[in-house]
């Protein structure tokens, strides 16, 4: 598939890992821990305001629906409670500590994209029951499917 960007999910994978940095040293530094932590990708357009999280219950980890691309679970936007952050967005200490390649080989995947292996990561984490379906309002506002080299 020529869309494919090699590379793009370490990309992502790096950035969450910065966002949950950031996070932690926000809380660190002014005492106070924040009780959701929303990941979305900076590129999408917004056709409604999403919705209030009073309507979503606290301990779900809320993940727009559809877009379940490569075998796994939609990884543009997501809604969770901070108790589950350093699972959600380390998935860069993942490869580093070399528990992913762990995971991979044990899945036998034979193409793994960054849906896939959230997925992967929800069910070793034990968070998979945890997860629920928001209706999708946006949409990725650039997606060009061009050799970027």
């Amino acid at each position: 598939d020529n869309r494919l960007r090699t590379g793009s999910g370490l990309c992502q994978m790096y950035s969450q890992k910065q966002c949950s940095v950031m996070i932690s040293r926000w809380e660190s530094k002014n005492s106070k821990a924040f009780e959701r932590v929303v990941y979305s990708r900076p590129d999408f357009k917004w056709l409604a305001p999403h919705l209030p999280l009073s309507m979503l219950h606290p301990d779900g980890i809320w993940i727009m629906d559809g877009e379940d691309k490569g075998g796994g679970i939609n990884d543009r936007h997501w809604v969770m409670p901070r108790e589950v952050m350093d699972d959600m967005l380390t998935s860069w200490d993942r490869l580093i500590d070399g528990s992913a390649a762990y995971w991979v080989s044990a899945s036998r995947t034979v193409f793994l994209s960054t849906e896939a292996w959230f997925q992967m990561l929800l069910v070793a984490r034990s968070l998979w029951q945890r997860v629920r379906r928001i209706p999708v309002a946006a949409f990725l506002l650039c997606d060009n499917p061009h050799d970027r080299r």
